[in-house]
């Protein structure tokens, strides 16, 4: 098993294609990572790059917030393991790029479709992910919550797989031309039309990426990498899968993360007043 801290304040196990990272701390390098990257991972780094002014920080911060703020709570859950899934995961994976924004700001919602799609220009695959976020679930371990958060990714991934419905895809290839240039962009349109079970065989293999975001005190106890090796077997079996990977967030609390953009907002509202006194 490999260990080692890449940003200050998470502890990342790495044990074959088993990953676990234990979030012991909302440092303040994870909270530069959200000031230098939110813009692009709400909006897709093409749009943000094409139109920086647009998508400004104060913006994207502004569009999050109303976007968040009266969701239920399982959703609030949902909507921050997803933005810990989108920050992290290319700081681990680096040959793996997002191709699908965060948010939906024309319904004030997250993305439909796939959770996120990643693209690797290395051997030109595509990486399908489903993130389930949640707190420890009533007479079960954090392991085996963990367990059935995976379990849960897995059968969202294979019902989406299996599906006579085009629009998951279809919703992939739009949201693309948002995030990626010109030569990514089309290769990963392409394999996407390739993929879609409409035009061809629902049997084939995709690689994908499960992901669990366990809501739980560090200072408690922590998960388990080896516990989740022994169990992957049966999260990765079937023809659906070409590629597996098991990734795993602890982190002590969701709160902290909307209370620091909530805190952002105020500071930026701020500077902007006393620039434009």
């Amino acid at each position: 098993m490999v260990y080692f801290s890449l940003i200050k304040g998470i502890q990342y196990y790495n044990k074959n294609d088993v990953k676990v990272l234990i979030i012991e701390d909302f440092d303040v390098e994870l909270q530069g990572l959200i000031r230098g990257n939110l813009s692009a991972i709400a909006f897709g780094a093409k749009q943000v790059e094409e139109d920086p002014d647009y998508s400004s920080y104060i913006y994207t911060l502004k569009e999050f917030e109303m976007v968040y703020r009266n969701k239920p709570r399982n959703t609030k859950k949902g909507m921050m393991g997803e933005l810990l899934a989108h920050l992290i995961i290319p700081k681990y994976f680096t040959n793996l790029e997002t191709s699908s924004p965060y948010l939906n700001t024309e319904e004030r919602s997250i993305r439909k479709g796939f959770d996120i799609v990643y693209f690797n220009s290395t051997d030109n695959s595509v990486w399908y992910s489903e993130v389930k976020s949640g707190h420890q679930h009533k007479d079960k371990s954090i392991d085996q919550t963990n367990g059935q958060l995976l379990k849960n990714a897995r059968n969202g991934l294979i019902e989406m797989f299996g599906s006579s419905y085009s629009n998951r895809w279809d919703n992939a290839i739009t949201n693309s031309h948002a995030v990626l240039h010109d030569n990514k962009g089309k290769k990963i349109r392409e394999i996407l039309r390739k993929e879609n079970p409409v035009k061809t065989s629902k049997d084939i293999g995709r690689c994908v990426i499960l992901v669990s975001v366990l809501f739980h005190d560090v200072l408690s106890d922590v998960l388990d990498v080896d516990y989740l090796q022994e169990r992957s077997t049966f999260l990765k079996e079937g023809d659906e899968f070409k590629e597996t990977i098991l990734l795993s967030f602890q982190k002590s609390s969701f709160e902290k993360i909307a209370n620091f953009v909530e805190a952002e907002i105020a500071l930026e509202l701020s500077k902007y007043e006393e620039e434009n006194q």
